[in-house]
């Protein structure tokens, strides 16, 4: 019985070997990418208990004796290397100092451009550091910047400041610092004056990258601006010219691969290429291979080389290769021997999120291949499909994203055949006729246009209408070893038709996200958070078991026309923040006043997130286009002056003041007293020394532990007189780094040392956060520091 099921078990492979090859691990290369994959943790634990499973296949004669020593031994080769190369990579090393020089070395990274900036890397020959080069362009003048010469390949002298990169300062925010350093880079300089670059010379491949900017900028030129910018993408890799707010509908609805040229979209180049060259008898069969395995390579970098390209065009390769040598190996095979290759080659693309989603769904489709190769309907299959892609990438999105959209799995069925069948073929038709047919090529961009504007169209309202996401914050890597274990377990009943099982193992995945959603409702945990907004003011209040979110005040700035308010607080801060908390219901937005770093980003929470109610003073004012905007999403407003008490829950905010109008907006500020973790906290927004005095006069007896600095560490504000009355132990000071103001005041700070006070300060430790159960606990700053 044994015996035959071994033989089972190799004949899935279906491989054979030429007479003289090694058998030892075809069938099996799978388990070495997952070596490599297991060595990449570098946590005794997490090894441990894979050489368990592969000592347990074994033992369940799934694999011989000598695979399993070679992927134990293999396991223990890449833990060793990758070991090594962590010591000696700048992602765990510490930043190199910067320099301010004529910096001499190579480009070594394709060159981005764009009408507003030029971007490459630059790899230093002194120090042998890469660089981070953006030139940005003066748009009032017609300067040729083609003749600084800046190609892949091209020796450089550049005279500019090398600066170390911004790192995240809040929790959930995009951490750039560590984005460079995973692609080797360690510093970047920003130039403004051209004359500052001189370059010469070129790499072989250069004229691929010129290739490509060709492409580029010819069809901008031939067509549309509509056509041209889906056909960069979807063709030359190139999304800069899709809409931010286009971009931000697909992420939301999981259609951000359809953006990204992927195995889909080179399987279907290859496809038509194919047919056309051997339908028509233009070239043999043989012939057409050898030009697709020719040509593959150099569309990948013409393409923008971005990891799913060049997963998928060295498959293809690989497959063609195969078929003319005569081998066979299994899809699993190839995909892992090609993973392989491309970590080894760069251990790095291991942290980039599209190399990492496109090895997850290819890995999964084909290993789940039984179940959608069954004898079922089109739109089953298609359905199959999208369930097993988002499955399996399920866990990789949260942990970026912080979210899931249960209703993106219906969108998929529709919008990914509308892609394959009709948008990816005519952006592909339509590049080849714009050289060779341009006539055919604006009839095919009219036709385009005509069409897919509408279904664009009926994806924003989806969008508008039916975006109801599961925020599930941060998730430890515990519960997603369950979630992987059961969502193998329910593939591999599914495959095996086992519709009972299947259904357990549905429920208990289902249960498993069920439980995420609901744990911050179990968590005795609650927190106070300053947030680095920068010069400005948020604070996030979270009750112990998710009784309560409160936000007090809500920074933004201006866009470059110093008159529209920017989203960028509220993208890069607070809500990346909020989502990682697993926050999508604010109780009380409370404003402290109407000026623009204190609430600039109230509109934008309006509109994304559920807010209950604002909380601001009777002589708040509010401007047209912000009434307009809570009008619109119904929020009703609660006015309170000094002397009201909000209770929500066990939970109480008492207001100290304004209980007169002062006339200005600093002066009329909000000031508010509760307790929360043990500690007494006074919020005082911007108001200055004279209503610290009346506050003093009207409140003898108050006492605090925290004190949120009023007016960013002005000193206008934080008497010596109302620091001998209030007492407290700490002081939060949230303030921009390098503020123009000189924010906060040296005076204040001597102040405050003076009175032992202890200092967090935004712009020095980042994101302040004080987690508490019951009436303990712990301040942390995001960014280590030594006070």
């Amino acid at each position: 019985m044994k015996l035959k099921q071994k033989q089972n078990v190799y004949s899935n492979e279906e491989c054979i070997h030429r007479q003289g090859g090694s058998k030892v691990v075809k069938g099996n290369w799978h388990l070495l990418a997952v070596s490599y994959l297991v060595a990449s943790f570098t946590t005794i634990s997490i090894n441990l208990l894979y050489c368990a499973m592969i000592i347990l296949l074994y033992r369940h004669q799934r694999i011989t004796r000598i695979q399993c020593i070679i992927i134990i031994s293999s396991l223990l080769i890449f833990l060793s290397a990758l070991i090594l190369e962590q010591k000696e990579s700048p992602i765990n090393s510490p930043l190199p100092t910067p320099h301010s020089s004529n910096l001499s070395g190579t480009i070594v990274s394709s060159v981005t451009e764009t009408d507003n900036k030029i971007e490459f890397q630059f790899k230093e020959d002194k120090s042998d550091q890469k660089t981070l080069v953006t030139i940005f362009k003066d748009t009032n003048s017609d300067q040729d910047y083609s003749s600084i010469n800046i190609n892949f390949g091209a020796k450089c002298t550049i005279i500019g400041k090398q600066e170390i990169p911004q790192p995240s300062k809040n929790p959930g925010q995009f951490n750039f610092q560590n984005y460079l350093k995973q692609k080797g880079v360690s510093f970047q300089v920003t130039i403004n004056d051209k004359k500052n670059v001189s370059c010469y010379g070129s790499s072989k491949i250069t004229i691929l990258h010129k290739l490509r900017s060709g492409f580029l900028t010819s069809t901008d030129k031939k067509l549309s601006g509509y056509t041209s910018s889906w056909l960069n993408a979807l063709v030359l890799g190139d999304d800069e010219g899709i809409s931010e707010e286009t971009v931000e509908a697909f992420q939301r609805w999981s259609l951000s691969h359809l953006l990204a040229i992927s195995g889909l979209h080179v399987g279907l180049i290859v496809g038509i290429f194919y047919f056309l060259l051997v339908k028509l008898q233009l070239l043999t069969k043989e012939k057409a291979q050898n030009l697709l395995i020719l040509l593959l390579p150099i569309y990948a970098v013409i393409a923008g080389g971005a990891p799913s390209v060049w997963r998928s065009s060295l498959m293809t390769v690989s497959f063609l290769l195969l078929v003319k040598l005569r081998l066979r190996l299994s899809v699993t095979d190839v995909i892992s021997i090609i993973f392989l290759a491309l970590v080894l080659y760069d251990p790095n693309l291991l942290h980039q999120l599209g190399f990492q989603f496109s090895f997850m769904v290819t890995f999964a489709l084909l290993l789940s291949k039984k179940i959608i190769s069954r004898p079922y309907s089109k739109w089953y299959i298609i359905f199959s499909i999208s369930v097993i892609c988002q499955l399996s990438i399920l866990p990789l999105q949260i942990n970026q994203f912080y979210f899931i959209n249960p209703l993106s799995i219906f969108v998929n069925l529709l919008y990914v055949p509308y892609f394959s069948f009709f948008v990816i073929p005519s952006m592909f038709f339509t590049f080849l006729f714009t050289y060779l047919a341009p006539p055919l090529s604006r009839v095919i961009d009219d036709l385009f246009k005509m069409i897919h504007q509408p279904i664009l169209k009926l994806l924003m309202e989806i969008d508008e209408f039916l975006y109801f996401p599961l925020i599930l914050g941060k998730v430890e890597g515990f519960y997603w070893f369950i979630y992987c274990l059961f969502f193998y377990l329910f593939m591999k009943n599914l495959e095996k038709n086992k519709s009972n099982l299947v259904l357990k193992y549905g429920c208990l995945l289902t249960f498993v996200l069920i439980f995420l959603a609901v744990k911050p409702y179990l968590d005795p945990h609650g927190s106070v958070t300053m947030l680095d907004v920068g010069q400005g003011d948020s604070f996030v209040i979270e009750l112990p078991y998710r009784k309560g979110i409160f936000i007090i005040d809500a920074a933004g700035t201006m866009s470059a026309d110093f008159v529209t308010p920017s989203n960028k607080v509220y993208k890069q801060v607070i809500k990346p923040y909020l989502y990682s908390r697993g926050i999508a219901k604010v109780d009380s937005l409370i404003l402290s006043h109407n000026d623009h770093d204190h609430v600039g980003s109230v509109p934008f929470i309006v509109n994304e997130l559920n807010v209950k109610q604002i909380v601001v003073s009777k002589y708040f004012s509010f401007s047209e286009e912000t009434l307009e905007i809570l009008n619109q999403n119904k929020i009703p407003v609660l006015a309170v002056d000094a002397g009201d008490e909000i209770i929500y829950g066990d939970q109480s905010i008492r207001i100290l003041y304004p209980d007169m109008d002062k006339g200005t907006t600093n002066e009329n500020s909000l000031v508010f007293y509760t307790e929360l973790g043990g500690l007494r906290w006074l919020f005082t927004g911007d108001i200055d020394e004279g209503i610290e005095n009346e506050i003093i006069l009207a409140y003898p007896k108050i006492e605090v532990d925290v004190l949120k600095i009023a007016h960013h560490g002005s000193n206008t504000s934080t008497s010596e007189k109302f620091l001998t009355h209030t007492n407290p132990k700490f002081a939060l000071i949230s303030v921009g780094d390098n503020n123009r103001y000189g924010h906060p005041s040296l005076e204040i700070i001597e102040r405050l040392d003076k009175f032992n006070i202890g200092i967090m300060r935004t712009d020095i430790q980042g994101a302040i956060r004080y987690k508490f159960k019951g009436k303990i606990g712990t301040f942390f700053s995001h960014l280590p520091y030594d006070n």
